[in-house]
């Protein structure tokens, strides 16, 4: 029996020895698995502040966007005013022409009948001219005395006269 017993203690003592290396060998395994952890722990937090920062990149990206879409609206609006703008310009300035251009016909008209008057008046002269006799011409050439030019030039805006009246009256 105490052999037994001294066999039995000599197997408890293999059996504590190995559940001695087994509890350093869990031990071991117990930190690896802590720094393995700790190591998991270091990546998600790696993650979640990498994923923050694209959260905020999204964000900058997004009021970009916002201010982008603003600025081309603020264009489009400038353009069409733009647009608008040179629309009344066009039409103010083809307004003036046509303005400019009935002038222009008016005072084309107001020409052709002012030269056809002056037309008028050169043929009466001349058919008065013609009308005189030579000795009447000489002396309208050459009068000296102040009562022969008097009575020349009354008979000239007599002449005159006749010929406006016959071209008013044309």
């Amino acid at each position: 029996t105490v052999q037994d017993l001294t066999t039995q203690v000599n197997t408890n003592k293999e059996t504590v020895q190995d559940l001695t290396i087994q509890l350093k060998a869990s031990q071991e395994t117990i930190q690896d698995l802590s720094t393995q952890v700790k190591t998991n722990q270091e990546t998600v937090d790696n993650i979640t502040t990498q994923l923050q920062a694209s959260q905020e990149t999204v964000q900058d990206l997004t009021t970009q966007t916002k201010v982008s879409q603003e600025t081309v609206e603020d264009l489009t609006t400038q353009f069409k005013a733009s647009q608008e703008q040179a629309t009344a310009n066009t039409k103010a300035q083809e307004f003036k022409t046509n303005a400019l251009n009935g002038k222009i016909a008016v005072l084309s008209k107001m020409l052709m009948t002012f030269l056809n008057e002056q037309g008028e008046v050169d043929k009466a002269a001349d058919k008065l001219h013609a009308s005189l006799d030579s000795d009447t011409r000489l002396r309208l050439a050459g009068s000296t005395s102040i009562n022969e030019r008097k009575e020349m030039l009354e008979k000239l805006e007599a002449i005159e006269n006749i010929g406006s009246s016959e071209t008013k009256s044309e």
